[in-house]
């Protein structure tokens, strides 16, 4: 831009936006000196939690940039495109970018099937942008000697509200947040130990407070590291979900559900707690789809629509996960 090549700059207008990813914070100055506006996710800076109007915003953000990590997947799968280029092939890329497109274009379903239906889901996100999360205040008042307290049950014995796929699907705005949300119920699955042969999902019951229920997910990316995620209920609605609130990074977001709420919802409302006899960690079944479903999870699904949310400085490297 500083050269103006390829006269970038008269594509450009005065205040326009630049929807970007983390690896182009450094530029954002001077892109501000051209007159341009920069959104990005935001970065934790040390703290352990975003705040929820800055979680919100950071999901505006990484569900736009889908669009472009969507292609830039797409273009992956080709393992000519997906791995490091030597300088001396790098006057034929454009020719094979061309035909790469044109093979997606012609054989791949397209990115965007139904366009109608992204403009309604913006209008529910910027409805929903400036909502606080009342479950996250109203759990911050019990603390000290105000603690609540809270006891494992297995949710077989547990009476939940049903949900649809659809009702999930209206409140996480995407459907990488589902793809993840199964594999967090297989992790969280144990052995019961009442009964060996029967496996269980535990859950949390407030002793003080019938309306709340929750469950401690593993984190992905340490192992000394727990999220707590936490819904309020009311079984006498028809759209029995109220609030949720989860402890990791950008887990006190309105706009659109955590993974890990959708994988307590899923397995309590959808799945209605049955267990699979395909999810024991020693199934045969379970270790042959892992291996199929390896192949969907390209760079697509690791840069997908959802989760880019906050990075530390020091998580830069990493990228989108859950953090996108």
């Amino acid at each position: 831009m500083l050269n103006n090549e390829q006269q970038v700059l008269s594509w450009l207008r005065d205040n326009d936006v630049l929807v970007l990813d983390c690896g182009f914070r450094n530029t954002v100055h001077t892109l501000n000196q051209f007159g341009l506006q920069v959104t990005m996710p935001g970065f934790l800076y040390n703290k352990k939690q975003l705040p929820v109007d800055e979680a919100n915003r950071t999901r505006f953000v990484t569900k736009n940039r889908w669009v472009t990590e969507s292609v830039n997947g797409k273009i992956k799968q080709w393992k000519f495109m997906a791995q490091i280029i030597q300088n001396s092939i790098t006057r034929f890329i454009s020719d094979y970018l061309d035909i790469i497109c044109a093979l997606i274009n012609k054989y791949q379903c397209s990115a965007v099937k139904d366009i109608e239906n992204g403009r309604e889901i913006a209008m529910k996100m910027r409805e929903m942008l400036t909502t606080e999360n009342r479950l996250q205040e109203r759990l911050s008042k019990h603390t000290g000697t105000t603690s609540l307290y809270w006891s494992k049950h297995n949710t077989a014995n547990f009476q939940f509200p049903p949900l649809t796929e659809e009702n999930i699907r209206d409140r996480t705005f995407g459907s990488y947040q589902i793809r993840m949300a199964k594999f967090y119920i297989i992790e969280h699955i144990r052995q019961s130990q009442t009964n060996e042969e029967e496996m269980e999902f535990l859950v949390e019951l407030c002793n003080k407070h019938d309306d709340l229920v929750r469950a401690r997910f593993q984190s992905r990316h340490s192992n000394n590291k727990k999220h707590i995620a936490t819904v309020q209920f009311d079984n006498h609605k028809q759209q029995p979900i109220d609030e949720w609130y989860c402890t990791c990074s950008a887990g006190a977001r309105e706009v659109g559900m955590y993974s890990h709420i959708t994988a307590l919802l899923w397995h309590l409302g959808v799945n209605k707690a049955v267990i699979s006899t395909d999810n024991h960690p020693l199934s045969a079944s379970r270790l042959i789809k892992a291996i199929n479903d390896s192949t969907h999870f390209s760079e697509n699904d690791s840069n997908s629509d959802d989760d880019a949310s906050a990075l530390n400085d020091s998580d830069t490297n990493n990228s989108e996960d859950d953090l996108s």
